[in-house]
């Protein structure tokens, strides 16, 4: 399925990705996979993770350059097939890697932040629905585009974790999330 094309309002191309991350993440909490990774493998992830990110950008300005940006996205190209194999590497280590230094080095919370990582999971399930609002009311705002992003951003996030707080403080909720 090319990038960017939706069948039925999903990205269908990048769904199993999410679906896999997902899946890799809640068996990775709960068996704890995630402890901080040793140092030498911590290293070798940043790298990695830094040398495909570099490597797509490349990808990306080469095409730019010689052919057509949509080959990058999907119909079958060697292009499409480099870019998401790429694209599939800087998701698993910098994923890992950002995993790790946080782990390491943002290990302390103080009230807000315990509040707000209750919410997390709540977050998680109504941040689209809050995004698509705020989006649609910024349509009308008469602003620059970089002004609406700044803004849907802030706001997005903060009324996501806002609704999604108040969600977790009912009883009925808070059993289930």
């Amino acid at each position: 399925m090319p990038l960017g094309q939706e069948r039925w309002h999903v990205t269908v191309a990048q769904a199993p990705a999410w679906a896999i991350g997902f899946i890799l993440g809640v068996l990775g909490g709960e068996r704890g996979w995630f402890q901080p990774l040793p140092p030498d493998l911590a290293r070798l992830v940043r790298r990695v993770a830094w040398a495909a990110a570099v490597a797509s950008a490349a990808v990306v300005a080469i095409v730019a350059t010689t052919t057509d940006v949509e080959v990058l996205f999907g119909h079958g190209s060697w292009h499409s097939l480099v870019f998401a194999v790429l694209e599939g590497v800087v998701m698993v280590t910098m994923s890992l890697w950002l995993v790790d230094v946080f782990r390491r080095r943002a290990n302390h919370r103080g009230t807000l932040a315990r509040r707000l990582s209750r919410a997390a999971y709540a977050t998680l399930l109504v941040h689209q629905i809050v995004l698509v609002g705020v989006v649609v009311g910024s349509r009308q705002m008469p602003a620059p585009p970089e002004l609406k992003y700044l803004t849907v951003a802030v706001l997005g996030v903060t009324v996501s974790f806002g609704l999604a707080s108040a969600l977790v403080r009912m009883p009925a909720v808070s059993r289930v999330i």
